[in-house]
């Protein structure tokens, strides 16, 4: 049986998927369509993984540019260790 057979797996845009527009979110790489995949998707694909799409991030992975914190409080009632409140 495959480790990962039948699990839905959305990859961030910074990793390539052959024929799949890979931004990597920035204006200069909008048309960057990579030939082949990187080898993390081969492995998750062997794995029985079904990639169903591509997910945003920050431009080139730096990061948010902000100097200040933001005012969260993310409540999960089914799982409590996972939420967050910073005040």
């Amino acid at each position: 049986m495959k480790a990962y057979r039948g699990v839905l797996i959305t990859i961030k845009d910074n990793i390539q998927i052959q024929g799949s527009r890979n931004t990597s979110y920035t204006p200069r790489l909008v048309n960057f369509y990579p030939k082949s995949n990187a080898p993390i998707i081969d492995k998750l694909v062997e794995a029985g993984g079904i990639i169903v799409g591509k997910t945003s991030k920050h431009e080139l992975a730096y990061g948010p540019r902000v100097t200040t914190r933001p005012s969260t409080c993310l409540e999960w009632p089914e799982f409590p260790t996972l939420s967050i409140n910073r005040k």
